[in-house]
């Protein structure tokens, strides 16, 4: 029973949330969350960890100390599974993300010290570049700023960053195992997709990238409006 300016709490039936303490838990929960799925639906302020060379990686989660060093073993693996795999991704990225990785070689936006050097920068866009050709990635650019960074694997749960450099840091992410809150994020996802730009031509603006110098030359704005209403 509740009492006045008080909501009673029904839960979901089967619904399950996990609460990740560290960078690894988060990480592997990821992982786990790929692997069993065919399609998943990523929504960012920075570019997938997918595409960034392994000595990007290392670099930064060594830096850190044995615990984190484990999440930087759980990412390497996670680029190679991709690799083999044959699932679909939808990646939705506010437009600030190439300019703060081109910019500032900024990989996350709440790690301020994890950054990639020029080269590393032109590495990864070809690596983004070669997924989005391959047919097995498409991308969307938003101009709006994403409530949260999340991942959806369709019909069964969602997996959120709640990464906060700006305070103590006691969560790295909530996975909520719940087909009505996929279903959610997943209309919420497709939402801000279809009103955003479509980069499949995203060959056109930044294949061949050979240095530093080209890759900071890409001006996101000018890259083409049109809809993408395919979801594979």
């Amino acid at each position: 029973m509740t009492g006045a300016g008080e909501h009673e709490v029904h839960p979901l039936p089967g619904a399950s949330i996990r609460v990740l303490r560290t960078t690894a838990d988060y990480i592997s929960s990821l992982c786990g969350l790929e692997s069993v799925s065919q399609t998943c639906l990523f929504a960012g302020s920075f570019l997938s960890s997918l595409y960034f060379p392994e000595r990007t990686i290392r670099r930064y989660y060594e830096s850190l100390g044995t615990p984190d060093r484990l999440a930087g073993e759980l990412l390497l693996r996670r680029q190679e599974e991709f690799k083999a795999g044959t699932g679909r991704r939808y990646e939705l990225y506010e437009s600030r993300v190439f300019f703060d990785l081109q910019s500032r070689g900024l990989v996350h936006v709440k790690e301020d010290t994890y950054r990639a050097t020029p080269r590393e920068i032109g590495a990864s866009l070809r690596e983004f570049v070669a997924s989005v050709e391959s047919g097995r990635v498409s991308v969307a650019v938003t101009s709006e700023v994403l409530p949260y960074v999340f991942t959806v694997r369709p019909g069964f749960c969602v997996l959120l960053d709640v990464k906060d450099n700006y305070s103590y840091q006691a969560v790295q992410g909530i996975l909520v195992s719940c087909p009505e809150t996929a279903l959610e994020l997943e209309e919420c996802f497709w939402s801000v997709w279809e009103a955003a730009e479509d980069v499949s031509a995203i060959d056109l603006i930044v294949a061949g990238l050979d240095d530093w110098e080209q890759a900071r030359s890409i001006d996101v704005s000018n890259w083409p409006r049109m809809r993408n209403s395919e979801r594979g």
